[in-house]
């Protein structure tokens, strides 16, 4: 009797079996009591991009609006000792990506660039939330190892790229002015302080060729910050006539007959309208005139996906206080709350496909103070976005934005 007992007991635990596999196989989606599952696809040096991110990928049973907490961390029995310098580990982000019958995928990355050589682990978790928003973190679920070498390494080692970043000269957005002032226009530069730049502003449609170069020179760059430097030209437009025009700059090599043109070399262009004064306004040629406080936000560079990005500007606030940086889909309404759930990685509208933070802002020269914000958008969608810039405060316990009294703002494509 005990032996038929046991034997049917084996039959029914094959059937279930059997019958969850079918399951499965056939629609996709595991039976409720199966643990979730992750998996990592290999790691070479081809995962890593010409920013030393580390791109990973997988698959997962995970719902969407689950997070995956990815942690690289080195074998003490690897590390170097001596001189060497760098650090022994590193946390990543990810996104979970709807998929296909239940079966979701995932994928993150994570920076290596401030690693030294040695043996690493990387360790994928889940991270949950209880109603008080404690955070909540699983065993590891998924594990890889990879060996991060240096120039000496032999095969099978994942070595850091050389960073090569473009020389690049722009020009800031220029408003509509009026003729018989002194004009200020300004822009930023990865070429080093000190350096000369040469400049020039010409009629545009002008087809007699008369009066065709209006104001001409040669500015220095200036200290800015996170390798953003400055320009800046000042130049007087009473001699002017309303008309549309054109500014050109551009590094100044040193040849006599350089010509100050968008061929050949670094350069930025940029145009702008000069009107008639209004009616019974009285033109300076005075000093520049300034607003008491303010924000702005430089020129944008062409963005895409799987990229790094310095966003920067200028403020009359003081150095040591705090701007927040919002940048968020523009198809969002204005009023949309951009606190973060942290629960579930979302705002109070749905999946958030942007970031948020505050920056410091540091000195900079005269009365404009400097800030920057790193923007990754590895895990950002192609889109047109917005960038906001303020002085707004954000208190986290009611989730409730303060509003300060400076704004700026420009939009960009995010191209795939």
């Amino acid at each position: 009797m005990k032996k038929k007992y046991l034997t049917y007991v084996g039959i029914i635990a094959v059937l279930i079996l059997i019958c969850m596999f079918i399951g499965i196989l056939l629609t996709g989606i595991p039976f409720p009591f199966l643990p979730p599952t992750i998996t990592m696809n290999s790691v070479t040096d081809a995962n890593i991009d010409q920013n030393n991110m580390m791109i990973l990928t997988g698959m997962t049973t995970l719902p969407l609006d689950s997070y995956i907490a990815i942690k690289v961390s080195a074998s003490p029995q690897s590390v170097t000792g001596g001189n060497a310098t760098g650090k022994t580990a590193v946390n990543g982000n990810s996104q979970i990506i709807s998929g296909a019958g239940g079966s979701n995928r995932w994928n993150g990355f994570v920076d290596i660039s401030q690693l030294q050589p040695a043996d690493y682990t990387i360790t994928l978790t889940t991270i949950a939330y209880t109603e008080n928003f404690t955070m909540v973190e699983s065993d590891p679920i998924a594990t890889q190892h990879f060996t991060l070498g240096d120039e000496n390494a032999g095969s099978g080692s994942i070595r850091k790229k050389t960073v090569i970043k473009k020389p690049f000269i722009r020009a800031n957005a220029i408003d509509e002015k009026e003729t018989g002032n002194r004009e200020r226009i300004t822009g930023i530069t990865s070429l080093e302080p000190g350096t000369s730049l040469l400049w020039m502003t010409e009629e545009i449609g002008n087809e007699t060729g008369s009066s065709l170069q209006s104001a001409q020179g040669i500015t220095d760059v200036i200290p800015g910050t996170e390798g953003i430097n400055r320009w800046s030209v000042v130049f007087d437009t009473a001699h002017m006539k309303p008309a549309r025009y054109r500014i050109r700059i551009t590094e100044d090599t040193g040849d006599k007959t350089q010509e100050i043109t968008p061929e050949g070399g670094i350069s930025a262009v940029s145009e702008f309208n000069l009107i008639p004064p209004a009616p019974g306004t009285k033109n300076t040629t005075g000093p520049l005139r300034t607003s008491s406080r303010f924000v702005t936000v430089d020129t944008l560079p062409d963005m895409r996906i799987h990229d790094i990005y310095l966003i920067t500007g200028t403020t009359s606030l003081p150095p040591g206080e705090d701007l927040l940086v919002q940048v968020y889909p523009s198809s969002f309404k204005t009023d949309y709350d951009f606190t973060i759930n942290p629960k579930n990685k979302t705002t109070e509208g749905g999946s958030f496909s942007g970031a948020t933070g505050t920056v410091r802002i540091v000195n900079g020269s005269g009365s404009e103070n400097l800030w920057s914000f790193e923007l990754q958008t590895y895990l950002m969608d192609p889109s047109i976005y917005e960038v906001d810039v303020s002085n707004d405060k954000i208190d986290y316990q009611p989730r409730e934005t303060i509003p300060g009294d400076v704004f700026s703002s420009k939009k960009f494509t995010l191209k795939g």
